[in-house]
């Protein structure tokens, strides 16, 4: 067993070392082979949503430390970008490959003079956006929030919401209900500055949000009330935890040449790292993919594989996003460079 192999990330996922009792499994081999970082030269440019852009210099700044000459700039736009990270929806360049590199969270982002902080149950958060529930002063809100005085005052839903953040409510409630709802007073749009929607708020305004977005410019929005597995009311916001937990919910599944996450309603949510029991996932999540524009680049390549692989799990929760699950992680990675060379592995060094 002295000997190395070459381990090809594009087809990591179905490997192990059979000839260790008993077999290495494929994720600690990747991480294994991944403490040698595949260094290129060059620069690319990345397009990224306004609310995790500044991933853009932390990943750079980081990735320097280990390859000096390859760099990450910001684009200008998302049609000259080397590399685009999007949501379901939103504009991209002519991407060749595409996988996970993160999750967003969808914020219910709300202006009530009455109230800082609120909480709407989930039923209800469904029927605001069906028109079905038109005033706060509705009997509805007042269980969840007893020490608000509601007013009568007419619900002013924003419109525009990303398309995503409108696939992940219509998710989450089907699973609670049975029934997907209709949603007929939201309209997809992912090009919105939402920054700008958010300072027009009226007394009275509700609408669905990037979290990131959201939480930069510290706006209020309000926690969603659920029924969990034993029958009791849970409150849950968006949180480093929560967001994670959802996201262990999503699987990969390999499209062409785009892997993509998908929500498996079968799945059980697994703990955040570090803690015993998952909890009530906030089920109002989407993945942001990273695509890779135009002809094959090997220094593509290697930024996009370092992105999702060598430092999501540290700097991706400093940010606004929740950083992947390690079985979408090493997918990601595999998928976006598996144009690289193999990289060596000496099976000794895992106990082989």
């Amino acid at each position: 067993m002295k000997k190395s192999f070459a381990l090809l990330l594009a087809a990591v996922m179905s490997l192990t070392l059979t000839a260790c009792d008993p077999p290495i499994p494929a994720s600690l081999l990747v991480a294994e082979a991944e403490k040698t970082v595949y260094c290129e030269t060059g620069s690319q440019t990345l397009f990224a949503g306004a609310g995790y852009a500044d991933l853009t210099y932390s990943w750079t700044e980081i990735m320097s430390s280990q390859c000096p000459d390859m760099m990450i700039d910001p684009a200008d736009d998302v049609m000259s970008a080397d590399l685009v990270m999007r949501s379901e929806g939103a504009p991209t360049c002519e991407a060749r490959v595409s996988a996970p590199a993160g999750f967003e969270s969808v914020a219910v982002a709300f202006y009530l003079d009455a109230a800082f902080a609120l909480t709407i149950d989930l039923q209800n958060l469904v029927d605001i956006f069906d028109g079905k529930i038109t005033d706060w002063s509705d009997p509805a809100f007042q269980e969840l929030n007893p020490e608000v005085e509601f007013e009568q005052i007419p619900i002013q839903v924003v419109a525009e919401a990303p398309t995503a953040a409108i696939s992940a409510l219509k998710l989450w409630a089907k699973e609670k209900t049975g029934v997907e709802p209709e949603l007929s007073l939201l309209v997809a749009d992912d090009e919105a500055d939402w920054s700008t929607k958010m300072a027009e708020f009226e007394n009275g305004a509700i609408g669905l949000f990037p979290y990131s977005i959201v939480s930069l410019d510290g706006f209020t929005y309000a926690s969603v009330g659920t029924t969990n597995a034993a029958g009791e009311t849970e409150l849950l916001s968006p949180s480093p935890q929560s967001i994670y937990v959802a996201s262990t919910r999503w699987k990969s599944v390999l499209d062409g040449e785009f892997l993509l996450a998908e929500f498996d309603s079968s799945s059980e949510a697994e703990p955040f790292p570090g803690t015993a029991e998952a909890g009530e996932p906030y089920q109002l999540v989407y993945p942001v993919y990273l695509d890779l524009c135009g002809e094959q680049n090997m220094l593509q390549s290697a930024v996009g594989r370092y992105i999702v692989r060598l430092d999501a799990q540290g700097l991706m929760a400093t940010s606004t996003l929740g950083a992947l699950p390690e079985r979408i992680r090493i997918d990601a990675a595999s998928h976006l460079g598996r144009d690289l060379p193999p990289v060596e592995v000496d099976p000794e060094t895992l106990g082989g």
